[in-house]
């Protein structure tokens, strides 16, 4: 009995871990939106949708040296990220949002 207590103080500390990521998502993408409009407004177009655009901000990619987008934009290199933006089009899908 004492594990399961113990696993679901886990379940419990993750879940509180996920929403706080996801609000943090949320508010650097609201950031981008404001500081980098049109960027953000190709991501949203070419993902689709909010959440996936936000989480393809925050993933490491070997397209920039295993860096996030955010972390790019931070060392000023803007016409990288807008380069692998602008250049997937329509070809965002669901593995390039995971790599």
């Amino acid at each position: 009995m004492a594990e399961k207590s113990c696993f679901e103080k886990i379940l419990v500390d993750i879940r509180r871990v996920d929403a706080m990521r996801d609000t943090l998502l949320s508010e650097a993408f609201s950031a981008l939106e404001i500081m980098q409009s049109n960027l953000a407004s190709m991501l949203l177009l070419n993902v689709g949708d909010r959440h996936l655009a936000e989480r393809w901000m925050s993933t490491h990619r070997r397209a920039f040296g295993g860096r996030t987008a955010y972390e790019m934009l931070v060392d000023g290199e803007l016409d990288v990220v807008w380069e692998k933006v602008s250049s997937e089009g329509r070809e965002f899908d669901s593995i390039e949002l995971g790599s």
